[in-house]
């Protein structure tokens, strides 16, 4: 006789993933999960500057989503030459 295994449907709410840290920099906090409504922070090392969109915004936080996604890319960690 053969056993059937049902998979239950995982209820929990989602979770993002750590999306690692930018170039020349480190995000905070640091987690191996985050919640919905957690935002980062991007501290970037001596020398390098968080790099600001061509349109002279700032850089969007990027805050994880009740869906399990970011939303927004790390910003990137750019020396103050590049910039």
């Amino acid at each position: 006789m053969k056993k059937i295994i049902k998979k239950i449907p995982y209820k929990g709410k989602a979770q993002c993933a750590y999306p690692g840290d930018p170039q020349n920099g480190l995000i905070s906090p640091l987690k191996f999960l985050y919640d919905p409504g957690d935002f980062l922070s991007i501290q970037c090392r001596e020398g390098f500057v968080v790099h600001t969109p061509s349109n002279g915004g700032i850089p969007e936080r990027p805050k994880c989503l009740p869906d399990g996604n970011w939303s927004a890319k790390v910003p990137e960690c750019k020396s103050y030459e590049e910039v």
